[in-house]
């Protein structure tokens, strides 16, 4: 990625890009967002480049829809587990509350993937739901998918043109500079490299990692006789393990307690309470390949 960003169609820096950004996002992003997320997404109609926002992270994407969509002391609702900072994001920017959905972990004939909304799930909910427009529908996509999160961009699609017009208004404070522009429109449209290297070698990558962290997992059952429950997906970044067995009582402030015990022997696992989970003992790990 590293190779493909200096490369000289990439690296290549006009005058115009160097000074104040377009606010409302410059011409050739749009058009390869719309491009890319056509062809990803698996949408049956070219997607409209026009009804693209881009603001300076999906952060700022999420508070600002929030802004524009809901009146202060409205309610979102938002699956479990999410990231604890959607809610700092709603609560403090937009003085909005998020309800959280909890997805069960216990595996059924009808839940065979635990705490994962899966497409049917979603399909079933948006058939099930009020508002059947396409117009209150609304896409958030962001630049941490490549890993290079130094490259901060969100992206907002959606149907609706008061929206993109509402949402365009922020860019007055989370613009995204026009060199940062540039160089992933680059990227984007580079469906070779996607394809045929990016997609490949990351899958390979984080499927050695996963490997590796649930054989240890494995590992630690036998040597200390303790079965430690988690999510198997066959590869990924992230890991939900559940430690309820270690906790008594099983309790979220017992939870608590085992976090900070983490901490102070330097192990960084997140608990499932600032995931808003509805059942304590769960934690997350992070897998991390460093090549």
């Amino acid at each position: 990625m590293t190779g493909r960003l200096c490369q000289n169609d990439v690296n290549c820096i006009e005058e115009p890009l160097l000074q104040y950004p377009n606010w409302r996002r410059h011409p050739f992003l749009w058009a390869e967002v719309a491009k890319f997320l056509t062809y990803y997404c698996g949408s049956p109609s070219h997607l409209n480049l026009r009804n693209v926002v881009v603001l300076n992270s999906c952060w700022a994407v999420f508070s600002a829809l929030a802004m524009v969509l809901c009146d202060p002391g409205d309610a979102i609702l938002f699956p479990t587990p999410f990231h604890n900072g959607f809610l700092f994001r709603a609560q403090m920017y937009a003085q909005v509350e998020l309800i959280p959905i909890h997805m069960d972990s216990e595996i059924t004939n009808t839940n065979p993937q635990p705490f994962q909304l899966m497409m049917g799930k979603l399909e079933q909910a948006l058939l099930e739901s009020k508002t059947k427009s396409p117009h209150h529908h609304h896409v958030i996509w962001g630049s941490k998918d490549f890993g290079i999160s130094g490259f901060c961009f969100g992206v907002l699609y959606t149907d609706n043109d008061d929206v993109v017009s509402a949402l365009c208004t922020f860019g007055y404070l989370h613009s995204v500079s026009g060199i940062t522009q540039y160089k992933p429109s680059h990227l984007l449209g580079d469906r070779d490299l996607i394809n045929r290297v990016y997609l490949l070698t990351n899958h390979s990558r984080l499927q050695e990692v996963y490997v590796y962290v649930t054989k240890r997992l494995c590992e630690l059952e036998e040597q200390y006789e303790f079965k430690i429950t988690f999510c198997s997906c066959g590869c990924g970044l992230y890991i939900w393990i559940n430690l309820k067995k270690l906790l008594e009582p099983c309790t979220f402030e017992e939870e608590l307690v085992l976090h900070h015990h983490f901490l102070d022997h330097k192990l960084i696992l997140s608990h499932g309470k600032s995931y808003m989970f509805k059942e304590s003992g769960w934690f997350l790990l992070f897998a991390e390949n460093s090549q």
